[in-house]
C-alpha cells in the first residue's frame, strides 16, 4: 500500500549508505523539465555516538530430556521454547520443550504437506527460526518425488495442532528426482545448512557426478523466504564422482568461514575438501579443492573449524582429526596453531560446525562426550574446558542462544538429558552469577567499528528501585579481569559513566559483569551500551542506533560536489570536460569515497572508491545512463539506462534488465538489495521492476501522478522501498515507513532524489535547486538552495 501525506520533521540519525536513491534523475529532468536544475547528494560521517540495547532473559534449566522415538542434531530457540528435529528420519518430526521448566510443549509432531506427503530428514538437519514470525525452517527431502528443499513449520500454532496444521510451506530447491535418499537409513542426503549473509546454503549430495541439480549447492533466502535467484549453484568437486562416506551416512558437516563454505566430499578412493564462495556463487579459486586422501581422514571426524585472528575473524580452517591439519582460506596448507591439537581432539563424524565467541572456538566432541574450547589469544584450552557432559551420549552440535550471548546449547544422540546448556566462560549453569554483557556481541565485527571510547552502560530493566545496589566489573575480550579498572557502582539511574575509564586502551572489546543486589526474582535484564566511534554503514548492521555528527554531499550535473556537516570532500569534476552531464553519485560502504556517473556511462572515482570500469567512450548506448548503485561490498557497481538497460562492473552481478523494451515509461532509478544479489528499477510512471532476490511490494503504475517518479530507495532490510516524485510526493511500500513529503508545498525546483537514514525512520529529499528537506529522524545540515549554481543538482546518496 502506498502512503503520501504528512509534515516535515527534523532528523537526527546518521544516514546509512543506501545506494541509488533517485540517482540519474537529471536525465529525466532534462527530458521532462528542461529548465530545471538538478543536484545529487551523498551522506558520510565523522565521530558519532552509537548505542545498542541487549535483553538477557532469566536463565533456563540446564538439562532437557528429549522425547522417545528419535533424537535431534541441532536446536533452535524462541525466548520461551527449544525446538529440535529428529535426524536421519523417514518422516519429519519436530519436538518442543519449554525453557521455563524443560517440560515438553507437546508430543513430537510429524510434519506433512497439504497433500499428505512426508518429508525425510538428513543426518545433520540444521534449523533456522524466524523470531518475528515463529516460523521454523529445516532442509529436508520430499519423499514421493525425491525433491530437496526447505520446510516451514509454524511454531505459533496451539499445542493441539496437528503436524499438517503446523506445515506452512515447502520451497523446492532441487529438480524432481535429483535428491535421492541414501545412507544406512535411506534418509535425505542434503548436508547441514550454513548461513552466509541473508542466504542459507546446503549441499545436495547424490551418488555420481554432477548433473542437473545433483551435487550442487542449494540456496534459500532468509530475507524473502524463497529460493535464491539462479540457484542451485555449481560446486567444484574436481570432476569426481561422489560416493557415500565409508560409514554409510552422509559425509561430515560443511562449515562457513566468512563468505566461504568448506565441505568434505568423498570421491570413491579420494577424499577432498571442496570450497564454495557465497559472495560469487562459484568456486573459491586458489588451491581449492584440497586433496586430503593422504591424511587417511576416512570421513570419521566432524566439520572443519576456523582459525581466528585477534578480532575473531576466520583466517583459515582445520580438521578435528589426528593432529588437526590446517589450511588457509586460499586452500594452502598452514601450520597448526601451537596448543590447538591438545585442546581440540578428534571429533565424531556427526559433529557439527564450531561455535565462535570472540576469539574462542567451541566444538561438540562425541568421542569424549565433551565440548572442546580453544582460545586463540592464549594459544591454549579455555579455562574450565573441555566441558565434560553427563547423562548424554554423542553430543552433536554446539548452538548459540539468540537471547543469551554466553549460553551454549548442546544436542546429542541419547541419554536422560540429550539437550543441555552451560555458560561459555565458566562452564557452569547459564545465567548464574553476574549478568555478562559482551561488547563483542554488540559492536559490529569490523575493524572500523572498534569504539573510540565507551560512554556509558545502563541497566534499564529491572527498574533501579527494585534492587538495593548494583555493580559493574570489567573483563577483557577473553574473559580475564581488567585489574587496572576498579569495580563501578550503578548510580540512581542504573548507569555507570564509562567515559573516564578509557576502556578501549585496556580492551577494545571488553566484557561487563553486572551484579544486582537484592533484586529478588528477575525475569529479564535489559542493558543499553553507548560508545563513540567513526561512522560507517557497516557499524549499524546489528540494529545499533546512531546519533551525533552527520554529513551529506550534493552533486551537480557539471560534476560539482558540495559537502555539508562532516561529509568529507574527495574531489569533483568541476571544470573538467564531460561528454555528458553528471547524473548520479554513490558512496562507498565506509563513506570514505564515492563514484559519479555521467549520462554517457563515464564513471569517475574519488577517495577510496575503486574504478571497476565504465561505458564512457566504449559502448554506443541506445539510451543515456540515469543512475548508479554500488554493491554492499563496495567492490562493484551497476549502471542503469533510461531504457532499462543494466550494466554491471566489478563484483556486481547481472540479474536482468528492461533493455529489450519492457519498461512502461522511461527508467529513472536503481536500488540494490542488502545482499547485493538483486536490484529494483523504477520508471517515471511509478512502475517497479524487481530482479534477482528483489521482491515486489507494489508500485504506482496505473495511478494518476501529479509529477513523475524520479527515484527509488530500498528500506534497511530490503523488505520494502520508497518512490519519490518530482512534486515531492513520497510513496512507501512493504516495510518502508512513511515519514512525510513535500507534496502540496511550494518548491523552487522539482524533487530529484531521496535518501533514507540507516534506521529507516527518516529520509532526505533533494530538489534540483539544491534544497534539502528532512523527515523522520534525519537532521538538516544545510543545502545549496538560494546559492548560485553553475548547474542543477540531480542525485542524493549516503
Amino acid at each position: 500500500m502506498a502512503r503520501r501525506t504528512g509534515d516535515t520533521r527534523t532528523l537526527r540519525t546518521v544516514t546509512r549508505t543506501l545506494i541509488a536513491a533517485g540517482l540519474g534523475v537529471s536525465a529525466l529532468l532534462v527530458t521532462a523539465v528542461a529548465t530545471a536544475p538538478h543536484v545529487s547528494a551523498a551522506v558520510t560521517g565523522g565521530t558519532v555516538t552509537y548505542s545498542a540495547k541487549e535483553s538477557i532473559p532469566a536463565p533456563p534449566p540446564s538439562d532437557f530430556a528429549t522425547a522417545s522415538g528419535g533424537d535431534g542434531w541441532a536446536v533452535a530457540m524462541t525466548p520461551t521454547a527449544v525446538y529440535n528435529v529428529f535426524h536421519h528420519d523417514a518422516v519429519l518430526q519436530v519436538a518442543c520443550h519449554l525453557q521455563s521448566n524443560a517440560q515438553a510443549c507437546w508430543s513430537p509432531k510429524t510434519i506433512t504437506d497439504g497433500s499428505g506427503n512426508n518429508f525425510t530428514t538428513p543426518g545433520q538437519p540444521g534449523l533456522w527460526l524466524d523470531q518475528a514470525t515463529g516460523h521454523l525452517y529445516v532442509f529436508a527431502t520430499r519423499v514421493p518425488d525425491d525433491t530437496a528443499g526447505v520446510v516451514c513449520i509454524d511454531t505459533t500454532q496451539p499445542a493441539s495442532a496437528t503436524g499438517a496444521q503446523l506445515f506452512c510451506g515447502f520451497t523446492a530447491l532441487s529438480a524432481v528426482g535429483d535428491a535421492p535418499l541414501g545412507g544406512d537409513l535411506n534418509a535425505s542426503m542434503v548436508s547441514d545448512p550454513v548461513v552466509v549473509g541473508s542466504n542459507w546454503y546446503a549441499f545436495n549430495e547424490a551418488a555420481g557426478t554432477q548433473s542437473g541439480t545433483r551435487n550442487t549447492m542449494l540456496c534459500f533466502s532468509l530475507a524473502t523466504f524463497s529460493a535464491c535467484p539462479a540457484q542451485p549453484y555449481a560446486v567444484d568437486i574436481d570432476g569426481g564422482s561422489v560416493t557415500t562416506a565409508p560409514n554409510g551416512f552422509l559425509t561430515p558437516s560443511q562449515a562457513g568461514f566468512g563468505s566461504q563454505i568448506v565441505l568434505p566430499v568423498s570421491l570413491g578412493s579420494t577424499a577432498i575438501l571442496a570450497c564454495f564462495n557465497a559472495a560469487t556463487d562459484g568456486s573459491c579459486g586458489g588451491s581449492w579443492p584440497v586433496d586430503i586422501t593422504s591424511l587417511s581422514y576416512n570421513f570419521e571426524a566432524g566439520a572443519p573449524f576456523p582459525i581466528l585472528d585477534s578480532a575473531g575473524a576466520p583466517t583459515g580452517l582445520c580438521l578435528a582429526f589426528g593432529t588437526d591439519p590446517c589450511w588457509s582460506l586460499s586452500g594452502t596448507s598452514v601450520a597448526t596453531p601451537s596448543g590447538l591439537a591438545s585442546a581440540v581432539t578428534p571429533t565424531e563424524f556427526f559433529g557439527g560446525p564450531a561455535l565462535t565467541i570472540g576469539d574462542r572456538v567451541y566444538l561438540a566432541n562425541g568421542n569424549s562426550n565433551s565440548v572442546d574450547c580453544f582460545d586463540y589469544s592464549t594459544g591454549a584450552s579455555c579455562p574450565s574446558f573441555p566441558k565434560l557432559l553427563t547423562n548424554l551420549d554423542l553430543p552433536y552440535t554446539v548452538n548459540a542462544d539468540p537471547q543469551r550471548p554466553t549460553c551454549i546449547w548442546v544436542n546429542s544422540d541419547s541419554g536422560a538429558d540429550e539437550i543441555q546448556n552451560f555458560d561459555a566462560y565458566t562452564g557452569g549453569a547459564c545465567g548464574q552469577g553476574p549478568v555478562r554483557v559482551l561488547a563483542a556481541g554488540i559492536v559490529a565485527p569490523y575493524e572500523q567499528c572498534i569504539p573510540a571510547n565507551y560512554t556509558s552502560i545502563q541497566v534499564t530493566a529491572p527498574a533501579r528501585s527494585s534492587y538495593s545496589s548494583g555493580t559493574v566489573q570489567f573483563e577483557n575480550f577473553d574473559g580475564q579481569a581488567i585489574t587496572s579498572i576498579p569495580t563501578q557502582n550503578l548510580d540512581a539511574t542504573g548507569s555507570v559513566n564509562l567515559a573516564p575509564l578509557d576502556l578501549t586502551s585496556a580492551s577494545p572489546l571488553p566484557q561487563f559483569l553486572i551484579t544486582l543486589n537484592g533484586a529478588g526474582s528477575v525475569t529479564e535484564v535489559d542493558v543499553t551500551l553507548t560508545w563513540t566511534g567513526t561512522y560507517s554503514a557497516d557499524c549499524v548492521s546489528g540494529g545499533q542506533t546512531v546519533t551525533g555528527t552527520e554529513g551529506y554531499r550534493l552533486a551537480a550535473s557539471d560534476g560539482g560536489v558540495f559537502s555539508f556537516g562532516h561529509a568529507a570532500f574527495y574531489g569533483s569534476m568541476t571544470g573538467q570536460h564531460l561528454n555528458g552531464p553528471m547524473v548520479g553519485i554513490a558512496a562507498t560502504p565506509d563513506d570514505a569515497g564515492y563514484w559519479m556517473v555521467a549520462s554517457d556511462g563515464g564513471v569517475f572515482s574519488f577517495g577510496d572508491a575503486v574504478f571497476h570500469g565504465s561505458l564512457g567512450g566504449i559502448l554506443h548506448l541506445n539510451a543515456p545512463i540515469v543512475g548508479i548503485a554500488s554493491t554492499p561490498s563496495g567492490k562493484g557497481y551497476w549502471l542503469v539506462a533510461s531504457d532499462g538497460g543494466v550494466f554491471s562492473f566489478g563484483d556486481a552481478q547481472f540479474h536482468g534488465s528492461l533493455g529489450n523494451g519492457g519498461a512502461t515509461a522511461a527508467v529513472v532509478g536503481i536500488a540494490s538489495t542488502p545482499s547485493g544479489k538483486g536490484y529494483w528499477l523504477t520508471s517515471a510512471d511509478g512502475n517497479v521492476y524487481p530482479f534477482g532476490d528483489a521482491a515486489s511490494y507494489g508500485s504506482m503504475h496505473g495511478t494518476h501522478l501529479d509529477g513523475p517518479v524520479v527515484g527509488i530507495a530500498s528500506s534497511h532490510d530490503g523488505l520494502g522501498y520508497w518512490l519519490v516524485a518530482s512534486d515531492g510526493g513520497v510513496f512507501a511500500f512493504g516495510d518502508a515507513p512513511f515519514h512525510g513529503s513535500m507534496f502540496g508545498k511550494h518548491l523552487n525546483g522539482p524533487e530529484v532524489a531521496m535518501q533514507p537514514t540507516p534506521s529507516g525512520n527518516g529520509y532526505w529529499l533533494d530538489a534540483s535547486d539544491g534544497g534539502v528537506f528532512a523527515f523522520g529522524d534525519a537532521d538538516f545540515l544545510g543545502c545549496m538552495a538560494g546559492s548560485p549554481l553553475n548547474a542543477p543538482v540531480g542525485s542524493l546518496t549516503s
